[in-house]
């Protein structure tokens, strides 16, 4: 659960500064996460409902909160997207996205996942994929003149 600690406190806590009731969510996941570190006696299948648990939680904080959409330009979901395999532990990504089996984590599952309609910076966003089968997007070529 580093990883989800380490996110939270990089790239979310600091845009939700502003916006108090998600610096509680934030903060209250964080404690918990805390808790359940020290908790050694936690199963492994108690460890990864856990994880996530908590990563749903953050995932619906994503989809809602101004503050870690617009207000931020979308920093926090951009970071998840291009560091997901070192976020999310690849085993548990289409569990935890709730995928199909036939389909993949790719940039347009995740601009409709989070509801972003129209971003022109999601363009140039490559996916951290090292699996072949997952989409890797390129930047966009500039044309030469």
């Amino acid at each position: 659960m580093r990883d989800l600690e380490n996110y939270l406190l990089q790239f979310v806590l600091v845009y939700c500064a502003d916006d108090p009731d998600v610096n509680a969510q934030v903060k209250k996941i964080l404690n918990n996460i805390k808790l359940k570190n020290k908790n050694e006696t936690l199963s492994p299948q108690k460890r990864r409902e856990t994880y996530m648990k908590y990563w749903q939680k953050i995932f619906e904080l994503l989809k809602t909160s101004r503050s870690l959409r617009a207000h931020c330009s979308y920093i926090p979901i951009k970071i998840l997207m291009m560091n997901l395999d070192r976020m999310i532990k690849p085993k548990l990504q289409i569990e935890l996205f709730q995928l199909a089996a036939d389909k993949h984590l790719d940039k347009k599952f995740f601009l409709n996942y989070f509801g972003l309609k129209s971003c022109k910076d999601f363009e140039t966003i490559q996916l951290n994929q090292i699996d072949s089968e997952y989409v890797q997007l390129q930047k966009p070529k500039r044309p030469e003149y």
